[in-house]
């Protein structure tokens, strides 16, 4: 089952990533940065409210999210104020059992901060 849901769940993330990314960029003139965040972090909130009350609701037939799909493909890539937000209106992986999560997601966001800081200074040294 875990197989099925990284290919369903990592698949389908990304192409709505993709597709929203270059809808706001097309559609709406939006430039490519600002679509692709507004895209990564609005699917990553939609994907963790489905996650928090779709997937239990549909009882035998759900398919759970994995942790490494919220976490390392929508949070690390931009999504962390949607997945932030999720979290605290859905009471998402905010319970005292999932302190694992926490510190993995949090884990996730600085090395994001330290890869966009070491960006920042390779482009300052090289202007």
């Amino acid at each position: 089952m875990g197989t099925i849901a990284y290919a369903l769940y990592g698949v389908g993330t990304l192409a709505a990533v993709i597709y929203a990314t270059l809808y706001l960029h097309r559609a709406w003139g939006w430039e490519g940065p600002v679509a692709y965040l507004a895209a990564i972090n609005s699917v990553t909130f939609v994907t963790y409210a489905y996650d928090k009350v779709l997937a239990p609701a549909l009882g035998v037939l759900h398919l759970r999210v994995p942790e490494k799909i919220l976490i390392w493909w929508l949070a690390f890539p931009g999504g962390i104020v949607g997945a932030v937000a999720a979290m605290q209106l859905f009471h998402h992986k905010t319970g005292p059992d999932t302190q694992a999560f926490r510190a993995e997601l949090a884990r996730a966001f600085f090395v994001l901060l330290g890869g966009l800081a070491g960006a920042a200074l390779m482009y300052r040294m090289t202007t």
